[in-house]
């Protein structure tokens, strides 16, 4: 019998609740469903006052015991990084089942625009979740963006490559 996989979602700023249906949205190209919705306040522990941001893997593995439905995703208005990196927009351990995607850096006044960015930054750092990596083409959504404009640059799928493996990582 066919289980439905659900995603459970933190929300680090209430603010985020109001991009719920974007979440939604990202979810259907993964055939997940919305699980437990959780505001928590963003692990202090994590932010680095020398960069002024939070470290991404940290904020991540302090999660594992939110992780109630099949994966985890947090949404956080903060700015995010990893070693190596100015910044990151998202985060993703497949293992572990979790990521985590930052608006900070996706905002906009085109609230259009903005919601495209979210959904789009979700959409990816899911992908790695489904162990989809790094794609070569640059409209793919699973390109690595290194600005904002490689964001926008990105159509709202996979491409044909990563769409095949998609279906056959989820046989």
């Amino acid at each position: 019998m066919y289980k439905e996989k659900r995603l459970s979602l933190i929300l680090f700023d209430d603010e985020i609740y109001g991009y719920l249906d974007t979440v939604k949205e990202a979810l259907t190209l993964f055939k997940l469903h919305l699980g437990k919705i959780k505001s928590l306040k963003i692990l202090k522990e994590a932010y680095n006052p020398f960069r002024g941001q939070y470290r991404a893997e940290a904020l991540l593995r302090s999660l594992k015991e939110e992780r109630v439905d099949d994966y985890l995703l947090a949404l956080t208005k903060d700015d995010i990084y990893v070693e190596g990196l100015n910044f990151v927009f998202g985060l993703a351990l497949p293992y572990q089942k979790l990521c985590i995607v930052s608006l900070n850096r996706l905002f906009s006044e085109d609230e259009r625009l903005y919601r495209e960015r979210i959904y789009k930054e979700i959409v990816h750092e899911i992908g790695h979740l489904f162990r989809l990596e790094h794609c070569n083409d640059r409209r793919c959504i699973m390109y690595f963006a290194n600005s904002i404009l490689d964001v926008d640059y990105r159509v709202r799928g996979l491409c044909k490559k990563c769409l095949v493996k998609l279906e056959l990582l989820t046989l």
